[in-house]
């Protein structure tokens, strides 16, 4: 008589659970089915989404640097304002910057032209390097993605 214990231990979880989907899937005192509700989801933050996007702009005939970090858990980077921050993760998300394929860039630039180079970070972890200058060809993706960041 060891299992006393155990076996009514395990006959009040039968009952309860016996109950509990009676609740559920039985009727309602009005006469008409119970619905469950749905429990209410947790949202998951997407991960094709651009969370940081780091935009340096070099040369020039300055030759100076400058470097923007738009970040979705930061404040906007010094001259830019909250509107201009979601804009640039808006235009960073788009599957056609994520996806975009640039030709290699020359390795001498002449004339003073200025150089970019647009990291973006993902939700996932992922990230792609895009490396352009003034004068060479630019697909549209991302001459609308540098006129965000500049």
């Amino acid at each position: 008589m060891r299992h006393g214990p155990r076996v009514a231990a395990a006959a009040s979880l039968l009952l309860l659970s016996g109950c509990a989907s009676a609740a559920t899937s039985g009727s309602s005192s009005s006469g008409g089915p119970m619905t469950a509700t749905p429990s209410p989801s947790v949202t998951t933050p997407r991960t094709d989404r651009a969370v940081v996007v780091v935009f340096e702009r070099s040369g020039g005939k300055t030759g100076r640097a400058d470097i923007r970090r738009f970040a979705a858990n930061a404040p906007p980077p010094k001259g830019a304002t909250k509107a201009r921050l979601r804009e640039v993760l808006s235009v960073a998300s788009r599957p056609s910057v994520r996806s975009m394929h640039l030709a290699l860039m020359p390795q001498i630039l002449c004339c003073d032209r200025y150089t970019y180079t647009v990291r973006v970070t993902y939700g996932d972890g992922a990230s792609r390097i895009f490396r352009t200058a003034d004068g060479l060809h630019q697909p549209p993706p991302l001459r609308h993605l540098i006129s965000a960041l500049s």
